[in-house]
């Protein structure tokens, strides 16, 4: 946010579905596939995720900060970030 960025984009594998399914639930989508990216010939999924410089973005933010952390807190663990 303190660079004004307005997209994101990652790469997962293809088979890696619980990593997926966690990055849409932060409002990634896929955009595109890289053919053979891994070395043991897997495909990449490329995701993108648009208006990180949005007000419903940092409200989105803070309330998955707020959940995260609670869950931590159940097993005795905390979430460390920059502010």
């Amino acid at each position: 946010m303190s660079r004004s960025l307005e997209r994101a984009t990652l790469e997962v594998k293809e088979e890696n579905t619980v990593a997926i399914s966690l990055y849409k639930k932060f409002g990634f989508t896929i955009a595109s596939r890289r053919k053979g990216y891994y070395q043991n010939g897997q495909d990449a999924l490329i995701l993108w995720r648009g208006g990180l410089n949005t007000p419903q973005f940092q409200q989105d933010l803070g309330m998955w900060q707020q959940q995260i952390s609670s869950k931590l807190s159940l097993h005795n663990y905390s979430m460390y970030h920059d502010s």
